[in-house]
């Protein structure tokens, strides 16, 4: 359903999405911020000096760790939200890729 919202990336960037989504997922979902390290200050810094692409691209990142984490755990499923980080995920890099 959220994925459907047509205001996804015109009124609300992706990145803002996706963060509202981990943000609300299972403690098996690393946080952007935590994939790499970084305190939530030193994250708030990095994400106000970078355009919406790089954001997209850090918070793939921290998506890829979980896919990579799931399946070396063995799990047979992914958490419900997975599928539609992925796909927000991607709509975002699709339309930011067509503007750079």
């Amino acid at each position: 359903e959220f994925q459907s919202y047509t205001g996804i990336g015109s009124l609300v960037p992706h990145s803002v999405c996706l963060h509202l989504i981990i943000s609300r997922c299972p403690q098996v979902m690393p946080s952007p911020q935590s994939t790499l390290g970084w305190g939530v200050a030193r994250y708030a810094r990095w994400l106000q000096k970078h355009d919406e692409r790089e954001k997209l691209l850090l918070i793939q990142g921290s998506l890829e760790s979980y896919g990579a984490a799931a399946r070396n755990k063995k799990q047979k499923n992914y958490i419900p939200e997975y599928p539609v980080l992925l796909d927000i995920l991607q709509r975002g890099l699709d339309l930011n890729q067509l503007e750079t």
